[in-house]
């Protein structure tokens, strides 16, 4: 038996959906977030550690230091600031509650993966019990 059109939609919007919740999803779990912001603030954490390597007297702390220096350097360097991260949450601001209703997930499934309570609150997902 051949779909029907409205079963072509309905299998379209999901896809649809489901893309824009995946997106999201990938962005959160890749730490980039306002990646422009979160350069900033490894940005200056860097100087920060170059001041306190300047400054410390104990050998062993100064490796420490440099050491994580190099790490948040290296975290910098991972930062993709060309994410647009406040048009993908809006995307899945817009789709989230649909998504949510098909597939029958809870507001505390999409904290525990790291959608942030603000975002939830914004798409008028519910705090409720667990399902």
């Amino acid at each position: 038996m051949p779909m029907g059109e409205d079963h072509k939609a309905a299998l379209a919007k999901g896809k649809r959906e489901a893309a824009k919740v995946t997106r999201y999803l990938k962005a959160l779990e890749a730490g980039q977030p306002g990646g422009a912001a979160r350069a900033k603030v490894l940005e200056q954490k860097i100087e920060r550690l170059h001041e306190d390597i300047a400054n410390e007297g104990n050998l062993l702390r100064r490796v420490k230091l440099i050491q994580k220096r190099f790490d948040t350097e290296d975290k910098l360097k991972d930062v993709d600031t060309s994410i647009d991260f406040e048009a993908l949450e809006a995307d899945f601001i817009g789709v989230v509650v649909s998504y949510s209703e098909r597939n029958q997930i809870s507001y505390h499934t999409w904290r525990e993966v790291g959608v942030p309570a603000r975002v939830l609150k914004a798409s008028g997902i519910k705090r409720t019990r667990r399902m």
